[in-house]
């Protein structure tokens, strides 16, 4: 085989997997919403808010192992009907947080796995519906009446392997966003909780089932926290206060009639319904509270009192609960067993049966074996590793086999050992088989293929004027650097 044949035979390869890849990033954005829709809040088990802090603490602290382990013991308290397995299952950890510079709660997220993964990174191992472990969303919170809604958009990538891998259309994304914003987390579970010190923690398991195994994910959620009777009657005083009205002991003694109505209204269940069945029981709450004194005319401080009732039904119309709202991406992508590379290699022993010649002008020159060697590899991980990822060494690549074509100076196969040093630099080892030129049998070095007889006719069959060089084998031991595409 010479050279230009095999740049062509290069060229068609290289063609097809063009077009292979051309059509399998012709890819979809596929939605899931996360299993069932409105999960029974869970107690953990001798679970304390306290517990929450201190991992949310050391997870804005930047330690992730602490924070790995807290929040790993908390999911570890998870009890029926849904209890992720670590060892095999993926958990988005959810929570709020009032940072130290904000003044609303933010929505926090980790991905736990057992054994530990890549800190901070949000990286998923191919998860496909539930064929190779499960896919939780635990949302832990003190609150039991909060609820949390959330749509995730998977983006099928094609597989990395292959040359050209297309850009994700996301023109369509903004549009699915904006439309679902207007659905999600609007009038859950009404405006206000039972009023309770928070001395337990609650957890809200959805299982999310991933349509691709590689994919790039992108989640949305908002998270809904209902404030309690004693928050709401304690802003309205605040208001007061602020607004400079003198609140009278009269106005203090209805307003804490109001509250005890209103607090007995959610514990009896009126705020488990909607935002609108909530605030009609407590107008219904607030009224019957401050009824007796504002149906006698002749009460000398009945003008404050309904100045008291007009505020109190303003605030009821005005309360509204606590929500996070958060988006993140995730990388759903299977563990990376082959991948090209080029290798630039010396050959410090190489042997060849027959001398390596060439052409110079019309006659056949020898030319020295090659020890600089070029060559593309497939490189082969056993155990498999994450491509999408951020480390510049990896364990589970650090040793891989590897087959290639050598491509200069002459063609040839090759295999070896590639040891990956960094992420995409690694140190090769191997054995390559070349076809270099010969002469033909019946030509040796040095014979001039112009040359002719005494009767002026040439000395050598157009034949082998027209193909004086055949294909022997050389055989080299090398070792080299390869650039690795992962």
């Amino acid at each position: 085989m010479t050279k230009e044949s095999a740049m062509r035979v290069a060229f068609v390869v290289l063609f097809a997997v063009g077009l292979g890849s051309a059509v399998a990033g012709q890819s979809q954005e596929i939605l899931t919403v996360p299993v069932p829709e409105r999960p029974t809040p869970v107690l953990l088990q001798d679970a304390t808010p306290s517990e929450l802090a201190a991992a949310s603490k050391d997870f804005v602290a930047g330690r992730w192992a602490d924070f790995v382990k807290k929040a790993t013991a908390l999911v570890g308290k998870i009890t029926a009907p849904v209890s992720p397995d670590l060892t095999r299952d993926y958990v988005l950890f959810l929570w709020t947080e009032t940072l130290p510079t904000a003044s609303e709660p933010a929505l926090l997220s980790a991905i736990l796995h057992n054994p530990i993964g890549e800190p901070f990174a949000k990286v998923l191992p191919g998860l496909q519906g539930r064929q190779s472990g499960r896919l939780y969303e635990v949302f832990v919170t003190p609150n039991r009446d909060s609820s949390i809604a959330s749509y995730y958009v998977s983006k099928p990538l094609p597989d990395p392997l292959l040359d050209q891998v297309p850009a994700v259309v996301d023109r369509f994304l903004g549009p699915l966003f904006t439309t679902l914003d207007a659905t999600v987390g609007r009038d859950m579970l009404g405006i206000l909780a039972v009023a309770e010190p928070p001395v337990a923690l609650y957890a809200l398991v959805r299982e999310v089932q991933l349509p691709e195994s590689r994919a790039g994910v992108e989640a949305k959620m908002v998270v809904t926290m209902p404030g309690s009777p004693d928050e709401a009657i304690g802003d309205l005083q605040g208001d007061f206060e602020r607004r400079g009205l003198a609140i009278t002991p009269a106005q203090k003694a209805a307003l804490s009639r109001a509250a005890a109505r209103m607090r007995q209204a959610v514990v009896d269940g009126a705020c488990v319904g909607s935002s609108v069945e909530c605030r009609r029981a407590l107008h219904r709450a607030a009224t019957e509270a401050l009824a007796p004194e504002l149906r006698d005319p002749a009460l000398p401080q009945r003008d404050q009192l309904v100045d008291l009732a007009s505020a109190i039904h303003a605030a009821i119309d005005a309360f509204q609960p606590s929500r996070a709202a958060g988006s993140f991406s995730m990388d759903n992508s299977p563990l990376t067993h082959l991948g090209f590379g080029l290798v630039s290699a010396f050959a410090p022993s190489i042997r060849a049966r027959g001398e390596r010649a060439m052409l110079d002008g019309n006659k056949i020159a020898a030319a020295g074996l090659p020890q600089a060697l070029q060559m593309v590899v497939l490189n082969w991980s056993p155990w498999g590793f994450q491509q999408k990822t951020t480390r510049r060494w990896n364990l589970r690549a650090f040793a891989r086999p590897f087959a290639g074509v050598v491509f200069n100076p002459d063609i040839g196969v090759s295999g070896g050992v590639s040891f990956m040093v960094l992420s995409n630099l690694g140190v090769n080892v191997g054995y390559a088989r070349l076809w270099v030129p010969i002469p033909d049998e019946r030509l040796q070095i040095g014979a001039d293929l112009s040359e002719k007889d005494a009767t002026g006719a040439f000395k050598y069959s157009e034949d082998l004027r027209r193909d004086p060089l055949r294909s022997g084998r050389a055989e080299a031991l090398f070792f080299g650097v390869s650039y690795n595409f992962k």
